[in-house]
């Protein structure tokens, strides 16, 4: 599939690239934190902004780390991860969902809500399944 637009072609890319690839950037975290806290950027699309919560909840799933004694978690945390994954691209690509906001803030700031990963991937979930 080849996409006529640069932001198409952001998006093309980024849907190629494996998660723990994916660059980020100050421009990433801004466009999420914007949509977080309720304001909308300008001409962002909800296709690009689907791939930017998949990115930035891959790297939260990353940088908490489970203890040894968690790893027994792993499993049920790549499962979340993965239903994340389905759930977000079951909306398509012409209209975000409602709870859009809520998807970006935990997103953004995963440990303002949660303190274990799972029940974080859980709200996640939860979030993402009311669309």
């Amino acid at each position: 599939m080849t996409f006529s637009t640069p932001e198409q072609a952001a998006i093309e890319l980024l849907v190629k690239t494996p998660l723990d690839q994916r660059p980020w950037n100050e421009d990433c975290e801004t466009t999420l934190t914007a949509i977080a806290t309720g304001s909308e950027p300008l001409g962002v699309r909800w296709p690009y902004v689907r791939e930017l919560i998949k990115t930035r909840v891959h790297r939260n799933i990353v940088s908490a780390s489970l203890h040894p004694s968690e790893w027994d978690r792993r499993r049920e945390v790549e499962e979340y991860e993965q239903r994340l994954g389905h759930l977000l691209n079951r909306s398509g690509d012409e209209t975000a969902p409602v709870t859009l906001q809520r998807l970006c803030e935990l997103a953004v700031s995963p440990a303002q809500h949660y303190t274990d990963l799972l029940k974080y991937l859980r709200g996640l979930y939860c979030s993402g399944s009311k669309f």
